[in-house]
């Protein structure tokens, strides 16, 4: 009867630790092949649409997997759009097709990505959004023998704020939660390459009148008073612009301030800004993306030595080596 009643014991201890286990079971992804969103042309791939990585109905991915043996690199291009706006599917549009294709034809993977937007009700403000970006990163590695990508091959590019989050998971120290019981949060968030079109210097935007813009004598203040005010709050998700300065909101600047968080081990990055005049910003988004912002970039990445890449044309600035961004991914990842 003891002998009974200790089996019956073992079977339920077995049972509850089967229980506590299964959080950390790796879930199958449910991919089923679509059809291509691009012309491919003779590039063998596979294509999955809308590969989710969160519970939000904007933390989702497309990914396009060449038809490969090994393992392959992979490519993650980020939208930009404010961080109000925007989708994944701006990689089927414009330059990014054949972008695309000839990743393909290298034999790297490629991934467009969606992230929750400032103006989401559960936003912390920017924050939130880069952090979508940096989950769907730790996502793909997790999974990574399921899409064959080689995990420790990655690289991430992207516009305006897809390029501002780009440098931020770049040039960020390691974020990886190794003690975390989230499996996800474990996984690595360095890469190896990194690409920015019509870049921000800084995330810390408090520093933009000192230092992007202290030639044309543009401080914050005047900032907030050209109309910046109501973009501040949602940005940094405060009620009143002196929250800028709290011990907290100090600590969060600093934790987005791309200028602070570069150093000579980061990846190599690759940086353009063309679109805009070199003079006084007349728009906000001459604001945005003037070429001061890829200036600052570039005169701190000189002074750390980090390996880089800068096309200004407007301030007379062009890489001598032609190396266009494509090719600088493909030299970084292959």
């Amino acid at each position: 009867m003891k002998s009974i009643k200790f089996l019956i014991l073992i079977s339920l201890l077995s049972a509850i630790i089967s229980c506590g286990d299964s959080s950390n079971k790796k879930k199958a992804l449910n991919l089923v092949s679509s059809d291509y969103p691009i012309e491919l042309s003779d590039v063998g791939a596979n294509f999955y649409k809308d590969i989710s990585y969160g519970k939000s109905k904007n933390n989702s991915f497309d990914l396009f997997i060449p038809n490969a043996e090994e393992k392959t690199p992979l490519v993650i291009f980020v939208h930009g759009g404010g961080f109000v706006g925007g989708d994944k599917d701006k990689a089927y549009k414009g330059q990014y097709p054949e972008q695309i294709r000839t990743f393909l034809k290298n034999n790297i993977a490629f991934a467009t990505i969606n992230y929750r937007f400032i103006t989401d009700p559960e936003s912390k403000g920017v924050i939130t959004s880069l952090n979508d970006s940096r989950r769907c990163l730790q996502f793909i590695r997790y999974h990574s023998e399921e899409l064959n990508i080689e995990k420790e091959k990655i690289g991430i590019y992207g516009s305006s704020a897809g390029s501002g989050t780009s440098l931020w998971l770049g040039l960020h120290d390691e974020m990886k939660e190794s003690s975390s019981e989230d499996i996800i949060a474990r996984e690595s968030t360095r890469i190896k390459a990194v690409g920015a079109l019509e870049t921000q210097a800084t995330y810390d935007i408090v520093k933009w009148g000192s230092i992007v813009f202290n030639p044309f004598n543009i401080t914050f203040e005047k900032l907030i008073k050209s109309g910046m005010n109501k973009t501040l709050l949602s940005f940094y998700n405060i009620n009143d612009i002196r929250e800028l300065y709290s011990e907290e909101m100090v600590t969060y600047r600093e934790d987005i301030d791309f200028l602070k968080l570069m150093s000579d081990d980061d990846p190599p990055i690759w940086v353009e800004n063309k679109k805009y005049e070199a003079g006084v910003p007349q728009s906000k988004k001459e604001l945005n993306h003037h070429p001061f912002h890829a200036k600052v970039l570039k005169d701190q990445a000189d002074k750390i030595g980090l390996e880089s890449v800068f096309y200004i044309p407007k301030l007379g600035i062009v890489d001598s080596t032609g190396t266009n961004l494509v090719e600088f991914m493909i030299q970084n990842l292959n």
